[in-house]
């Protein structure tokens, strides 16, 4: 019996076939399984405890057997027997072996091989399990990463205030010294070196005191604990050479005493230090192509941030949806997945950003000028527009900078609230007898040329119209044809019953460093008589001297039609329109009426109407800036297209409208459209059957109280 029990565990491969106490005797089988038990392998025997079936299937049986359990207990398994006490194992259920299982003991052994591969199953559901907790555990992380940002976000913002707060301190510093700045406290002696060395002036750090390898500190760090100045000495300029000894500290001036104030930067050193503009190029990171320029804007130490350029062309990466961007790309510059977009010509040039190498935020912004745009256009400071950082001015044609000069050509007027003047005349009769008309005419086609080149010759127009792709296209489309208002102000009526008003808005000139108050600010009274607007007042000079063109408005009056046909030579400019036509305008109507009370109190029986229609017939604008005046005509103003309009009155003849109806309209229908649109585009107005002169005047009254709310009166 002991010698089949040694062979079965040999060939099982569960127990170790050596004991502990090999010299036990062998008819005490309890002890020997105890023993056996003792040294089972503790991997085993944990592997053998967690696994259910493998405890059901089997139970070891105190004479060193093990048979199959026909029903599994806890009282009849490994768990249960562990747990018992060894009075207990004693007792329980034991088998005595068959003869065939002494014999093939190799059954008994596949069994156990059988219960081994189920429990290779188990590390299956343990890897799943791991699986899906590796997956937890990246969204808790992407949770965590996101309110990183989020409070990242929240110190940037935090910082820029305390900026603005230390600015803000170092400014009023400086201002509560500015009256000793003026006043030295040795008035009639050379100040001391202590004086010297301590005045307000020696604590403000200048870019020549520094040394040549340093460079000012932009930081919050660098304002709020200033680096100390350095040291001056103060010589006498009289014949001895040697410094003057400071006074006792008895006598010296209180301002000694005090702390000298923070160095606040002065307006243009902390200019040059916020305007550091680096250009560089962007090239493809696969083929090396040229994409565009970049203008980088900011401190030198934003600019010192080191970071990584990342773009590819768009032939190397194409750009299928590109998303909706602003051209400040302040808070984009690190989505190298974002389109690259031209500041001038707002195409896409691929797609790319500026990889940060410490993960640090970038805080100066990149303006991207593409190559074709950078030979085809420069940047005019003057022209006003843009931010400092973003660039300041509006983007011009390269030939309208005479002589390679950073600014254009055009006038750069600041007109603002200057003190302005308007007059009214009747064309050609009240004007080709004057001296002054040729000189008028001249003003005319300036303002006119000047205003048709700011508002057409610009990236906006020429780079999305089909017309009009350079400079040379406008100088021959348009420049090139003439003025139109030589014919029209020089050309007879067409009938007696047709009258040509013009009304002229001219803005004093003033020089730049004129810090005096204008003349409508000393007027407190103001009455239509003598003003029209705030800053307005009625002229009846026909050119006043030191003054500038600013505004020209046209009608033309059929008495017999009862039509005004309204014209403008700045055409495209919105504020114009929209905010001072009414001035010229209401000018020229109140002009109407008094030839009307003039006529009709010499010829009663033929007496003169209001006017009823106003109408007007845009022409010659590329199509882009052709929408957008037809837009604002009809949402702004109140027209309507003459179809629409003739629906609404049908009593009225449509042939009123037309070309023929007066010079007007005749010279505007003959000239050429620049993207061969040959038609008039009419849209009318309804002014009413019988419209007032009170109810005009009432009307420029409530205009002449309007005051805008920038303006300090």
């Amino acid at each position: 019996m002991d010698e089949s029990f040694a062979e079965y565990l040999s060939l099982g491969g569960f127990f170790p076939t050596n004991s502990r106490e090999p010299n036990a005797p062998s008819g005490s089988r309890s002890q020997v399984a105890q023993l056996q038990l003792d040294d089972i392998s503790q991997e085993y025997f944990d592997a053998f405890m967690t696994d259910p079936s493998l405890a059901s299937m089997f139970t070891p049986d105190l004479n060193g057997f093990s048979q199959p359990v026909q029903a599994a207990t806890p009282s009849h398994g490994i768990t249960g027997m562990s747990q018992s006490s060894p009075s207990a194992m004693e007792s329980c259920p034991a088998f005595p072996p068959s003869s065939s299982e002494m014999s093939h003991p190799q059954a008994t052994f596949s069994a156990l091989t059988d219960a081994q591969s189920n429990m290779s199953q188990q590390p299956q559901v343990d890897a799943q399990l791991q699986l899906e907790i590796l997956r937890e555990t990246r969204r808790i992380r992407e949770l965590e990463l996101s309110i990183m940002e989020e409070k990242r976000r929240a110190g940037e913002v935090l910082l820029k205030q305390r900026e603005a707060e230390l600015a803000l301190v170092n400014a009023n510093r400086f201002s509560s010294h500015m009256a000793d700045l003026l006043q030295p406290p040795y008035p009639l002696s050379n100040p001391s070196e202590s004086s010297v060395a301590t005045s307000p002036l020696a604590s403000y750090v200048s870019l020549d005191n520094l040394p040549a390898s340093s460079s000012p500190d932009l930081s919050v760090d660098g304002l709020a604990d200033p680096p100390s100045p350095p040291a001056t000495t103060a010589h006498d300029p009289g014949p001895s050479t040697g410094p003057r000894t400071s006074p006792p500290a008895s006598e010296a001036s209180p301002l000694i005493q005090e702390p000298s104030p923070s160095p606040l930067p002065s307006a243009t050193q902390s200019k040059k230090k916020a305007l550091i503009v680096d250009e560089r190029e962007a090239r493809c990171l696969r083929c090396s192509k040229v994409m565009a320029k970049l203008l980088i804007r900011g401190s030198r130490s934003e600019l010192d941030a080191p970071c990584q350029l990342h773009f590819q062309c768009e032939v190397c990466e194409p750009v299928f949806h590109p998303r909706t961007t602003s051209k400040k790309r302040t808070n984009q510059l690190e989505d190298t997945t974002l389109p690259t977009l031209c500041s001038v010509c707002t195409r896409v040039q691929g797609q790319g950003g500026f990889v940060s190498k410490d993960r640090a935020p970038l805080l100066f912004t990149v303006e991207v000028i593409c190559i074709p745009c950078s030979h085809k256009y420069k940047r005019c400071s003057n022209c006003g527009g843009g931010s400092s950082r973003a660039g300041i001015g509006k983007w011009r044609c390269k030939e309208l900078f005479e002589d390679n000069r950073k600014t254009c050509s055009l006038s750069h007027a600041r007109l603002g609230t200057r003190d302005m003047e308007l007059a009214v005349w009747e064309l050609p009769r009240e004007g080709q007898e004057r001296k002054e008309f040729p000189a008028m005419l001249t003003a005319c086609e300036t303002l006119w040329r000047e205003h048709l080149l700011s508002k057409i010759a610009i990236p906006e127009v020429l780079e999305h119209s089909s017309a009009l792709t350079s400079f040379q296209d406008v100088q021959q489309k348009i420049i090139a044809r003439g003025f139109p208002g030589r014919v029209i102000f020089t050309q007879q009526p067409m009938t007696p019953l047709h009258r040509t008003y013009i009304a002229l808005t001219w803005a004093k000139t003033r020089p730049r460093r004129d810090k005096s108050k204008p003349q409508w600010q000393k007027s407190a009274d103001k009455t239509t008589d003598e003003w029209i607007a705030f800053n307005t007042r009625k002229s009846n000079v026909f050119m006043p001297s030191d003054s500038i063109l600013c505004g020209m408005w046209f009608v033309e009056w059929n008495i017999e039609a009862r039509t005004l046909m309204i014209g403008t030579l700045t055409m495209f400019d919105r504020g114009e329109i929209e905010d001072r036509s009414v001035f010229s305008y209401s000018s020229m109507l109140l002009r109407i009426f008094d030839e009307i009370e003039k006529h009709n109190a010499e010829f009663p029986e033929d007496s003169w109407h209001p006017p009823e229609h106003l109408w007007v017939a845009p022409k010659g604008a590329p199509d882009p800036m052709r929408g957008r005046l037809i837009e604002l005509i009809q949402r702004r103003l109140g027209f309507l297209p003459v179809d629409e309009y003739v629906s609404r009155y049908p009593n009225i003849d449509r042939t009123i409208f037309g070309p023929n109806s007066g010079n007007v309209a005749k010279t505007i229908s003959q000239r050429a459209s620049v993207d061969g649109y040959e038609g008039l585009n009419v849209f009318v107005r309804h002014l009413g059957n019988d419209i007032k002169v009170e109810n005009l005047k009432k009307m420029m009254t409530m205009e002449l109280a309007k005051i805008p709310k920038h303006v300090e009166t």
